[in-house]
């Protein structure tokens, strides 16, 4: 088996999400091990920590319809690629 290098980046969100609990994710993998067990495996794990993005608040523009309402949420998405690829030069 090869070994491979992985880099693990938690990026803790619940914007557009009905239940909570979501910005606990990246750091209950950490707890749970996942850094162990990834190295348990014979790779290798930078953890780099997490990455906080902005804070999402949707604009109630009452013009605005469905699809720009979505075209800004993507727009999170886009956000967040960024923020990971800027820390991992």
């Amino acid at each position: 088996m090869f070994s491979k290098n992985y880099t693990l980046v938690g990026i803790p969100l619940d914007c557009g999400k009905i239940t909570k609990g979501c910005l606990m994710g990246p750091d209950a993998y950490r707890t749970a091990g996942i850094v162990e067990m990834i190295d348990n495996l014979g790779h290798s794990v930078n953890d780099i920590g997490n990455i906080f993005p902005d804070k999402y608040e949707e604009e109630n523009d009452e013009n605005d319809d469905d699809d720009e309402r979505k075209k800004r949420k993507r727009n999170v998405e886009i956000i967040i690629i960024r923020r990971v690829v800027e820390s991992c030069d």
